[in-house]
């Protein structure tokens, strides 16, 4: 009897280490994947060029 609560013992144990790892790497997808979303929408607005008329003359 004691083997079977053992046994369920280390398989809750494992389940718990499993999802807390799995949400910390669900978490460190989700910054790495914001953080490359906002670098190529960063790249992707160009710059303004300068257009405006020189009314010096």
């Amino acid at each position: 009897m004691e083997l079977n609560w053992l046994v369920i013992s280390i398989v809750l144990v494992a389940a718990v280490s499993l999802i807390v790892f799995l949400v910390w790497q669900n978490h460190k997808d989700k910054k790495d994947l914001v953080r490359k979303i906002i670098d190529e929408d960063e790249r992707s607005i160009s710059k303004e060029p300068d257009t405006e008329i020189d009314s010096t003359e």
